[in-house]
This record gives C-alpha cells, sequence and structure tokens, in this order.
C-alpha cells in the first residue's frame, strides 16, 4: 500500500494515500467510519431502553397498573430486567437491541426477533424466570426453559442469532 501524508491529527482525521486513492483504502476508511457512527447509536439506544426500564418500573408498581387488573412487578425484577438489557448491548454489540415490556401477570419481558421473525423471549418473574423461543415457520418447536439465573438467557440469545 502507498504511505500515507498527512498527520491525521484530530478525531476522524485520515492520512491520505501519497498517489491515487486506492479503492481498499476507501473502503477501509469507509468501514471505520461507520463502525465509529455504529457506537453512538447504540449508547443512544441503550440509553432509551435503559430509560424505558426505569418508566415501566415507575408506571408497574402498583396492582392494577394496566387498569385490567395487573399484577405488579417489583424493582428487584426491574433492576434484573435493567442488568440484562446493559449486559446484552455491551456483550453482543452485533444483535439488535430488544423490546421490553411489563405484562399484566406481574413478569417483565426482554424481547429480540430475528431478521428472519423468530422471537426469543426472557420473562423475568418474582423469583422465577423462564426462556422462550417462538419460532417464525412450524418447521422449528417452540422453547420454555426455566432458567436458574435470568443472565443464562444471554446465551440463548447468542443461540437465537447463532453466534455461539
Amino acid at each position: 500500500m502507498s504511505a500515507l501524508v498527512g498527520s491525521g491529527v484530530g478525531p476522524g482525521s485520515v492520512g491520505l494515500p501519497a498517489k491515487g486513492i486506492p479503492g481498499q483504502f476507501i473502503q477501509e476508511q469507509l468501514e471505520t467510519a461507520l463502525q465509529g457512527l455504529r457506537g453512538p447509536r447504540r449508547w443512544l439506544e441503550e440509553s432509551a431502553l435503559l430509560s424505558k426500564v426505569q418508566e415501566l418500573s415507575r408506571q408497574t408498581t402498583c396492582a392494577n397498573w394496566d387498569g385490567e387488573r395487573g399484577e405488579p412487578i417489583g424493582p428487584q425484577q426491574w433492576e434484573e430486567v435493567r442488568r440484562l438489557v446493559f449486559w446484552a448491548l455491551r456483550s453482543l454489540p452485533t444483535v439488535p437491541s430488544p423490546f421490553v415490556s411489563a405484562c399484566g401477570d406481574g413478569t417483565a419481558h426482554i424481547q429480540w426477533t430475528t431478521p428472519g421473525g423468530d422471537r426469543g423471549v426472557i420473562e423475568v418473574g418474582s423469583g422465577s424466570s423462564n426462556w422462550s423461543f417462538i419460532p417464525m415457520s412450524d418447521e422449528a418447536e417452540d422453547e420454555v426453559v426455566w432458567l436458574e439465573d435470568p443472565a443464562q438467557g444471554l446465551s440463548k440469545v447468542q443461540n437465537l442469532f447463532r453466534l455461539g
């Protein structure tokens, strides 16, 4: 590769090739720039998701929180959800952000959906947690697994996205 000219001083600065601009150089610089954009976007996703968890925690502390006799969801459950979301976003950067929701049965759900439509859900209850796999096609079987620790669900998320 040709020598680079320029100081490359400052964030986002790149040196220029001494002769012409080879396609590989452009591709490398574009990939580097896109990697830089993914970081802030993921941070914004993390911030928004953790804010949503905090808001759901406030909204679901009392019985009948949903107007349909919803069971309260305790602060320790939401703390577990916050911890799992944080770990998932940090340790699985290529996996899409999950959808977090409250359920009237007193559980909090963290759901991931693959590009093919398969869904995986960590259900955080008071004293117990489950992993559910809901396939898009009829060829695969639904799966429900009791988790000793909700963090075990993160390995299931890795498998869902075929990372492990």
